[in-house]
């Protein structure tokens, strides 16, 4: 069985039209009969000439009726293969009437699921941005606020130091004075390594906001190609 691709009735395989709907299933088949009609009628004809051949044999008794009837006969010849032909005509057109609704519906169909797509893939890269800044601004906060209890460690240990040196000044001046270079020194070099690392930081970030941003661009690519 084959099913018809406008109603969906089912048909017979080698049915050339749809029994419930009438729509053409097989254009060349049609065309196939419709030749083979023709060929029909022009066999029938040649055999009436043959036929008229021999009538006119008998022309002295049947003249008149046999030149009628052969006259009939080829008005409706005629008028068969003109109407085979105007039908053949008429189904060819409304054949292709059809396959151009068709090609339009289906180009609508695509246009449609083209815009769906883009929307999509661009609500996608909107959430990846989003998501992107929001764990730049996390990142940030914690870098803040990691300097800030740094700051605070070292202000509080450099109080603690400012005290202990003046409760030792008078008795260790010189010595106090080359530890508190020295931490002061440490200090710096902690903090040194601590922009070090909130540079490094920032650079990963970078990284990955830009690997995250092509990944989106290639998906967006493999998308439209897939579709």
């Amino acid at each position: 069985m084959e099913n018809c691709p406008k109603c969906g009735c089912e048909n017979e395989v080698n049915s050339v039209e749809c029994s419930s709907c009438g729509v053409i299933l097989d254009k060349e088949k049609l065309l196939e009969q419709i030749r083979a009609k023709e060929e029909a009628l022009s066999i029938q004809q040649e055999a009436f000439k043959k036929a008229r051949a021999l009538r006119e044999a008998k022309r002295q008794e049947l003249e008149a009726e046999e030149e009628v009837k052969l006259k009939e006969l080829e008005a409706e010849i005629e008028a068969k293969q003109q109407k085979l032909k105007k039908e053949a005509a008429k189904r060819l057109e409304e054949l292709e009437t059809e396959e151009e609704a068709r090609r339009q519906e289906l180009k609508a169909e695509v246009e449609v699921k083209l815009q769906e797509l883009e929307a999509e893939v661009e609500k996608r890269r909107k959430d990846l941005e989003a998501a992107e800044e929001a764990r730049r601004q996390e990142l940030k906060a914690e870098i803040e606020e990691k300097l800030q209890e740094l700051e605070t460690k070292v202000e509080l240990k450099r109080h603690e130091l400012e005290a202990v040196e003046e409760v030792k000044r008078q008795k260790l001046k010189r010595e106090e004075e080359v530890k508190r270079r020295t931490l002061e020194d440490e200090v710096e070099t902690k903090r040194k390594r601590l922009e070090v690392e909130v540079e490094t930081k920032r650079k990963e970030l970078e990284a990955e906001e830009k690997a995250k941003r092509q990944k989106s661009d290639e998906n967006i690519v493999e998308g439209k190609k897939d579709f």
